[in-house]
């Protein structure tokens, strides 16, 4: 019987792990990825200072630790079922099972849809599918894309995307429907583009986001947001745009923008079609726990 099992190995498990066994505690971590890591395996970008952070490098120095530890790590089992018991819980894996007399649930976030006409042609993924794809497996989502959804994890992954050589012509709000709703209100996505805008690779940038945490301050920036989008890394990002529909016969071919008002309403006639051959869609994260 462990201490303590912890389902999943990314870098909350990790780190939990690493506790309980510097208080002497037995523990086991279960995850179903292969090899522990969980997201930070995707993960590379430059800090505002200008040094790389590695999710991969920082990955292996969770586990040499843990491992030094004698941390059980079990990879590729997949928990399927918890049984309150007695002294604990009882898991269910396709691994066997496990008694425990703690248990700590550690299974990070997952993805939001964001739903747009066209959105289940070949060719359209999640932003986290791109990065899986890119980062870990080394496949090339595609030659040139756009994003649809911008918040910080589309702003971070579109930069690893770049890196990898991947064109993108840039990001856009999801035009607003009973899904998207905030994500394609140019006032909410401002909002939240100043709570992590201290984080901007520019100064004037960061600079800039002091200024707009007063609310009219906000509404004046969006309300005569550039035409042009703000570049990021030499990448448009529009919030006074929407991506209104992913076209394609047999897989993604092109996509539709509009203009949009200050409150997320399209604006007749200005739609416009842009060729690419591949969308990301980030509609932001929920805990999977």
């Amino acid at each position: 019987m462990y201490d303590v099992v912890i389902i999943g190995a990314g870098p909350a498990g990790l780190s939990a792990a690493i506790a309980c066994r510097e208080s002497n505690l037995q523990v086991l971590i279960l995850d179903e990825f292969p090899k522990p890591g969980g997201r930070l395996l995707g993960q590379l970008h430059q800090e505002p200072s200008g040094e790389w952070w590695n999710g991969i490098e920082e990955t292996r120095i969770l586990v040499d630790k843990a491992t030094k530890l004698q941390t059980e790590i079990r990879s590729g089992v997949s928990v399927h079922h918890i049984e309150k018991t007695e002294h604990g819980f009882l898991v269910h894996t396709d691994a066997g099972f496990f008694d425990t007399e703690k248990l700590l649930i550690a299974t990070g976030a997952a993805e939001t849809a964001a739903p747009i006409p066209g959105w289940t042609l070949p060719g359209v993924m999640s932003i986290g599918a791109a990065q899986v794809m890119t980062n870990v497996h080394r496949v090339r989502v595609g030659s040139k894309g756009i994003v649809v959804g911008v918040n910080v994890l589309s702003a971070a992954i579109a930069r690893e995307l770049q890196l990898a050589g991947i064109e993108l012509h840039s990001m856009a709000l999801p035009a607003i429907n009973p899904v998207t709703k905030n994500h394609g209100n140019p006032r909410i996505v401002m909002e939240g583009l100043v709570r992590i805008a201290h984080l901007a690779p520019s100064a004037f940038l960061r600079f800039g986001s002091k200024f707009a945490k007063a609310e009219w301050v906000r509404n004046i920036a969006v309300k005569f947001y550039p035409k042009g989008g703000v570049k990021m890394w030499g990448m448009p990002i529009h919030i006074r745009k929407a991506i209104t529909q992913i076209n394609g016969t047999e897989k993604v071919e092109s996509v539709t923008m509009c203009d949009i008002t200050a409150d997320g309403k399209q604006v007749p006639g200005s739609e416009k079609v842009i060729e690419v051959d591949f969308v990301c869609i980030a509609g932001g994260l929920y805990p999977t726990s």
